[in-house]
């Protein structure tokens, strides 16, 4: 929880520049709140659209402000989201605004001690509801997560290794507890009851500010020895990549094919166009490069074959290595439609061993409720 003395002085700084990612903010594990948009908006008080904000307790250097493109609010009344209702469970707070928009962010404190503490009290107040009838508990973790629900670390939530299902297993006493990475559990879902519906082996390839993945074969999660399968976005795709990738690595496939990456790959075409474009260096998001794609913009049909060629010939690789019969493509870049798919299917199509070339692609359909399908699905395999 933040206290009081927290509250009056909380520093928030507006991204208006890229969408939220590691690398786009300093200081990512002091930030006390998180809060990403869905999609870029406009703000009272903000002179530009924004992806999201972060809160600190401590003000940010000016040399951080300016290197981060960061535009700076103090909080000097305790409020951290003007006029918005707030639900706080310890870590996790969850909290709602006008209309449908929802919010999540996660505030790290004694390493995520008490985020299983905090669901377990809200499984228990609902027990009385199901009168005590619960098959299980499925859980979906932003990390790697082996086959017997051990969590490999996770950085979002600032834990270390330990196991999740035997954890909340002894705290529930309930013995059927299934734990996966969060993008496998999607997938799973997907496959249930979304875009993967009649397909028992798909990947799943989520577009956000990173790029992930979750493989199912024979209706099952592809877990791997050490709970990384699926980890696609750090496929390397570019050798020639000088680069950091938010992971350490240089030019893995979300540096490209992830909102991040499609605005960074904007970025580098605009620094020397000179053709006119509908596109403007104030906002190079992905929503934007393909909304200007729909209007036949050559620089940004231009800015997504890039992303596409990346992104299809990676998807062709992972074809010959696990011969799925659907891809699914979800994320926030996937809100783009049908036009998205067109970008991926030729360099696809152009790199895809001969046996691969009948697989199909659709837009997943399940938006957030993926992760709370494949949750479910975990539990009623058994």
């Amino acid at each position: 929880m933040i206290n009081d003395n927290e509250k009056k002085n909380m520093f928030r700084y507006y991204v208006t520049q890229r969408p939220i990612d590691i690398g786009t903010i300093p200081n990512a594990k002091s930030a006390v709140n998180i809060t990403r948009y869905e999609e870029r908006k406009k703000l009272p008080g903000v002179d530009r659209e924004v992806y999201g904000y972060v809160e600190y307790t401590t003000k940010l250097s000016k040399a951080e402000i300016e290197s981060y493109e960061l535009t700076e609010k103090i909080l000097t009344d305790g409020n951290t989201l003007e006029n918005k209702k707030e639900i706080t469970i310890n870590d996790v707070n969850i909290r709602s605004t006008h209309g449908e928009e929802k919010y999540v962010y996660v505030i790290r404190k004694n390493n995520g001690k008490y985020i299983l503490s905090d669901i377990v009290d809200s499984i228990e107040e609902k027990r009385e509801a199901f009168e005590g009838n619960i098959k299980g508990i499925g859980v979906g973790i932003p990390g790697p997560v082996t086959a017997d629900g051990t969590v490999l670390k996770c950085a979002n939530l600032g834990w270390d290794v330990f196991s999740v299902s035997n954890k909340l297993a002894s705290l529930t006493g309930v013995g059927n507890v299934k734990v996966g990475n969060d993008a496998n559990v999607a997938a799973l879902g997907e496959m249930w009851k979304g875009g993967g519906v009649g397909y028992r082996n798909m990947i799943m390839v989520t577009l956000g500010t990173g790029v992930g993945g979750g493989i199912i074969i024979n209706g099952k999660i592809l877990t791997g020895e050490n709970g990384a399968g699926g980890e696609i976005g750090h496929m390397c795709v570019n050798l020639e990549e000088t680069d950091t990738c938010g992971c350490g690595g240089h030019g893995c496939l979300e540096q490209y094919a992830s909102a991040t990456g499609i605005s960074r790959l904007a970025r580098k075409k605009m620094e020397h166009e000179t053709r006119a474009t509908i596109l403007t260096k104030e906002d190079l998001s992905a929503k934007a490069v393909f909304d200007a794609v729909k209007e036949g913009d050559e620089v940004a049909i231009e800015v997504a074959t890039e992303m596409g060629n990346y992104l299809g010939h990676a998807m062709a690789d992972m074809a010959a290595v696990l011969d799925p019969a659907v891809f699914v493509i979800g994320g926030g870049v996937s809100k783009a439609g049908e036009v998205l798919l067109s970008f991926i299917e030729k360099p696809f199509m152009e790199k895809a061993f001969f046996a691969n070339k009948n697989v199909k692609f659709k837009l997943a359909t399940l938006g957030n409720d993926a992760g709370i399908c494949g949750a479910a699905k975990l539990v009623l395999e058994d």
